[in-house]
Formats: structure tokens, C-alpha cells, sequence
């Protein structure tokens, strides 16, 4: 599959290397472009040579805890198969990829799976220099994700904001730029005094070697949505960038509280993720919820800094939960180690061979007028390390114990499950097939409820943004569910940049991973592929009248949507559980439009 394109700005003859930029934008040079593609041929080909000589992965049995039953045998139907790649063809031009590498911890391996994904979609990588081991971290990584979002907002001159936690992914997620705060102006994270400070002293020497500061030489940039949102405003027909503006407002801590409180209100939104209050504002509502509530409150409470992977957590009971949550920060310059969001412990998690676990799903939002939105049913069920344990809660201090933790970055190298296999064990252990597919149903509702609440702030953010191709880019989440007892799923957070590496120790269990996840990124990337043949005319060019640019925008997502539902592989469309008759989400009349559309093309419309 080839995707060419009428890139008007992209010229000939040209080395991307020397840097120069005229009125038609810089380009690869048809020699160079030709010897990177012969560099990821021969690379395509040496990791062919080295599967077909490896043995065969054991598929059938990736370790994890037995069933009660059928003595760990996962195998059977999965709930979906995987899209299969894409043949790339070797005789064309392709399409030129950005891969931002230097803003992953991990470098290479933390993003080599979607240069694979790209390559095979026929794409080569045109750009993003490797990551070069440093002894130090620099100045701009030290204060964390919270304090350099704030440092670049204050850069675009978004002024103050409203605080927020730092949403975390699993490979040092970073949260997207020029969110609003609810429904108002867009605002993000503040900095905090020194933190600030420091990020924007200590801008990213490296930052000329980013996605965004190379618009012209890429058609895919694959980058953190603080730096793709940057590239926005450059960019032209027949290019994508792997962000969406405005949904930081999901992806870091406290803003997703707000958010899901501001669009859905309180009762509802506690039906989508458990009791939760944002620190330190609320904590007068959470002593009087206390009070009112004694029947409701589980006894603990966690409390969330803006960190990621699991760090600064904190495990307290609730007689000791508020003087906790009321101390002051043993950092002040750091804002992202600040307590952000205490939320209602779940102490009757569902347990599999005796140890907590939880789902990471994967959430794509493909644009905002309309809102689309696509679950993917591939996933992964990550387990504790350690069984649970529900005498002893804590570790040293107010660190939670090791098995009431599931976050991977704490148990790396534990039990790892598809959601095949977590389906077989509700179908044989819950009631058959319909157990499994109730489960599914509310776990989708409950991501369609969180993304319709962040439409607000999406809209807030595209109004000030103002990108100059309305489909301009897209964003995989991931989204973590832990389910209790009663079989009730509860959403705990989004994350802005999920991991979407392939690490275990052993080899059938690494290969799981692998193939969720590659199967999910071929989904995302076909989805938006069509995107790249968009023509020179198609987004850009001079201001036209009102009602012809209404007409070329409603063309625009119309065969957006045509060409997402055609190629969407393993995911499901999150439109038709989208609560479009909620007072508190600003639908739009191409919001109405949408379900028109869907209608005449029969799609089903059924949550």
C-alpha cells in the first residue's frame, strides 16, 4: 500500500540535512530519499532472515495464573483478530516518517515497533535522530511533564492556567499542549515558581532535531502531543501529526476529574471513575463527602501526584487520609511530585489466582467536529507481582504493598494476559459468553462517557489553535480499568503516550505484548492513512466565504469518517455510546450531521 501525495511545499533536489528552507519548504533529495529507502529494505530484510531463523513463538501459553479449570490452556477464539500487515511496495515513492526518539527515556526500543508499523505501510523514515545516552537528565525533563507543558504554554503565551496532574503513560508520558481548563479558555498546567523557571531556561538543546521544527521534510510525525501540537499550525494537505489538541484535558490527573465533573456532573461522572477530589481545592468537599457518605467510603484512599509509572503514590486510611492530603509538599519547586487528585480506594478488586490486576485499553480520537472516537479490542491484563493482600495494604510508610499495585512499571516481568483469555475466564467463570460481553459494554460506555466530557475542552483548544488542516492529526490513549468484584469496571485514568513497547523476559509472553500492540498500531495507522493523499487543495490556500469553507470542512470529515470506518481493523467506533443527549457536552450541528450519515450508511447504532 502506497500513499502518494501533491505535497505542493516539498521540492527536489534538495539534502534535508543542509538546513535551508525556501518559499517552498525544504525536501529530501531524490538521492537521499533512494537510499533510505534501500536502508529500510535491507533492514526489513535482515529482520525477516532473523524471525525465519528463530523458532517458532509459543503462542497458546503466555505465562500468567491458571485458570480454576482448564489448567491455563488460553486457547480458543479471541475476542478480536488482528489486522494483518500491510504489503508495502518496494518500487514506489512511499511516504517520509518523523519519529521523535530523543523524547522517550528508552530511545530506540520505545518506539521502534511504530517505525515497523510505518515501514510496512510503505513509509521510510525521513527524520528523528536516535537517542544518545546522557549521564545527566536535562533541566527540561527534572521538572516533569507538568512544568515543561507550563514552560511551553507560557512560550505560546497562553498566560496563567488552572492546575492539573501530570498525565502518565507507560513511557514517560508527556500531556498535550493548549488544553483548556473545562469549557472556558484554554490553559494547562501551571508552572510552580522554580520549576517553571527551570523548564524554560532550560529548553531541550536538541529541540531543532524535533518533528515540529522540520515540518516541511515529513508526511507522518510520530512525537508527544506537547511537541505535535506545536506542528500544527505549519503543517499542509497530506500531512499527519499523532496528537489532538485539547486532550490533556483527559490525560493528566486532576484535569480529567474536572473534566468528567464540569461536562457530566458529579453523579455521573462517579459512574465512570470511583469518588475522587482534586488537590488541594476540594479538600473542604471531600471532608464533607466524608461525613455525609460514611456507607460509601472504603476505608483508604490513594493519593495521586502528577508522576507517572506508579511513582509518588500514596496508600492512607481514611482517619489519617485528609491531614495527609493538608501537608505541604516536600518539594515546592516541583510541581509534578504535588499530591493532585486523592480518589476512593477500590479494596474489592476482582482477583485472578489471588492477585489484582488491571485492563490497559486503547482509545484513538480521531477529530472533534465531529467528536470521533474508537476503542480498540485488543488489551492487555496486567497483574500485580505479588498476591493481594488485604491485611496489609501498605508497605513502608504510605507506599502501597507491591500487590495492591499493577501499574507495569512496578512489576515489570510479572503475568501478562490478552483479553482473549480474560474473556474465556468470565465465559467459563461468570456466567458464559454474555458475562464477557456486558463487561465489554460498560467499559465502553464509560471511555465514550470520558471522551464526549473532554469535548469542551477540544473545542477550546481547536478555536485557539486554529491548525491550518482540520484533519491535521489524531492521538492513541491508553485507558486503564480495574474491575471489582462485582464485576464493575472503573476507568482510573488515561495516559497521553501508552507504551507501546514489547519487554518481558519471557519470550511467549513478550510476544503478546508485541502482537496487541502491533496489531492496534496498524489499526490507528490505517485509519488515518488516507490522510496522506489528501490533495494540495484539500485543507489550505486563501480564506475563502463562510459558507464555502462550512461546505469544504463538512467534505473534509465526511471522508474522514468514510475512510476511519473502512480501514478502522479492531476497533469499534465510540460515536453510538456517546450520551448525545447530555445538556452539560456542547454537540454541534456536525455532531448531528454524523448520526445522519451513519444512518444512510446503515452503520449499526448500537452501544
Amino acid at each position: 500500500m502506497i500513499f502518494q501525495t501533491a505535497f505542493s511545499h516539498r521540492g527536489r533536489g534538495q539534502n534535508p540535512s543542509a538546513g535551508s528552507h525556501d518559499a517552498l519548504g525544504a525536501c529530501a533529495g531524490l538521492s537521499w530519499q533512494r537510499a533510505q529507502r534501500d536502508r529500510v529494505q535491507a533492514q526489513r530484510g535482515r529482520r525477516q532472515q532473523r524471525m525465519a531463523a528463530a523458532p517458532a513463538a509459543q503462542r497458546g501459553g503466555p505465562a500468567g495464573p491458571p485458570d480454576e479449570d482448564d489448567g491455563g490452556d488460553d486457547g480458543g477464539a479471541p475476542a478480536a483478530a488482528p489486522s494483518p500487515a500491510p504489503a508495502a511496495d518496494a518500487g514506489g515513492a512511499g511516504f517520509p516518517f518523523w519519529v521523535d526518539e530523543i523524547l522517550w527515556t528508552q530511545g530506540k526500543v520505545a518506539v521502534e515497533l511504530i517505525e515497523e508499523v510505518l515501514e510496512g505501510f510503505g513509509g521510510w523514515r525521513a527524520g528523528g535522530p536516535p537517542k544518545a545516552p546522557r549521564d545527566k537528565p536535562h533541566a527540561a525533563d527534572a521538572v516533569g511533564a507538568g512544568g515543561l507543558v507550563a514552560a511551553i504554554a507560557s512560550r505560546l503565551g497562553l498566560g496563567d492556567s488552572s492546575s492539573g496532574g501530570g498525565g502518565g503513560g507507560g513511557v514517560g508520558a508527556g500531556a498535550a499542549a493548549a488544553g483548556p481548563s473545562g469549557s472556558e479558555a484554554p490553559s494547562e498546567e501551571p508552572a510552580a515558581g522554580a520549576g517553571a523557571a527551570a523548564a524554560a531556561a532550560g529548553a531541550r538543546p536538541d529541540e531543532d532535531q524535533l518533528g515540529y521544527r522540520n515540518v516541511p521534510d515529513w508526511q507522518f510525525l510520530w512525537t508527544k502531543s506537547v511537541y505535535g501540537i506545536k506542528a500544527a499550525r505549519s503543517m499542509q494537505p497530506g500531512q499527519v501529526v499523532s496528537a489532538i489538541a485539547g486532550l490533556n484535558s483527559l490525560t493528566m490527573k486532576k484535569r480529567m476529574i474536572q473534566t468528567l465533573n464540569s461536562a457530566l456532573g458529579a453523579e455521573l461522572a462517579r459512574q465512570v471513575a470511583p469518588v475522587s477530589f482534586c488537590l488541594p481545592e476540594e479538600l473542604q468537599q471531600w471532608e464533607a463527602w466524608l461525613k455525609d457518605h460514611p456507607e460509601e467510603d472504603t476505608g483508604l484512599w490513594m493519593l495521586k501526584t502528577g508522576q507517572d509509572a506508579g511513582k509518588g503514590l500514596r496508600l492512607v486510611p481514611t482517619c489519617s487520609a485528609l491531614q495527609a492530603a493538608s501537608l505541604p509538599p516536600r518539594h515546592p519547586g516541583r510541581a509534578h511530585t504535588h499530591l493532585k487528585v486523592a480518589q476512593l480506594y477500590i479494596t474489592n478488586p476482582m482477583l485472578l489466582s489471588g492477585r489484582k490486576f488491571h485492563l490497559r485499553l486503547w482509545v484513538a480520537v480521531t477529530g472533534h467536529a465531529p467528536l470521533r472516537a474508537y476503542m480498540h479490542t485488543q488489551g492487555l491484563v496486567l497483574f500485580s507481582s505479588q498476591a493481594y493482600d488485604t491485611e496489609r495494604p501498605l508497605a513502608a510508610g504510605a507506599r502501597p504493598a507491591a500487590g495492591h499495585v499493577t501499574n507495569y512499571a512496578r512489576n515489570e516481568d510479572t503475568w501478562v494476559w490478552g483479553l482473549e483469555r480474560l474473556a474465556q475466564h468470565f465465559e467459563s467463570h461468570h456466567g458464559g459468553p454474555a458475562a464477557w460481553a456486558r463487561l465489554w459494554r460498560e467499559m465502553r460506555r464509560r471511555a465514550a462517557l470520558a471522551v464526549a466530557a473532554a469535548l469542551p475542552s477540544l473545542q477550546a483548544a481547536h478555536a485557539w489553535l486554529r491548525p491550518k488542516v482540520e484533519g491535521y492529526g489524531f492521538q492513541m490513549v491508553g485507558l486503564d480499568f480495574l474491575i471489582d468484584a462485582d464485576l464493575v469496571p472503573w476507568l482510573l485514568e488515561f495516559n497521553s503516550a501508552p507504551s507501546i513497547m514489547a519487554v518481558h523476559s519471557d519470550p511467549a509472553v513478550c510476544d503478546l505484548i508485541r502482537e496487541n500492540k502491533a496489531a492496534m498500531l496498524r489499526d490507528t495507522v490505517a485509519m488515518v492513512a488516507h490522510r496522506l493523499d489528501a490533495g494540495a487543495g484539500a485543507g489550505a490556500g486563501p480564506r475563502r466565504p463562510r459558507a464555502r469553507l462550512a461546505r469544504r470542512v463538512a467534505a473534509c470529515w465526511r471522508a474522514d469518517l468514510e475512510g476511519e470506518m473502512a480501514r478502522r481493523g479492531g476497533y469499534e467506533p465510540l460515536m453510538p455510546a456517546f450520551p448525545y443527549d447530555n445538556p452539560g457536552v456542547p454537540w454541534t450541528e456536525a455532531d448531528a450531521q454524523l448520526r445522519e450519515l451513519w444512518a444512510e450508511r446503515g452503520w449499526p447504532w448500537a452501544a
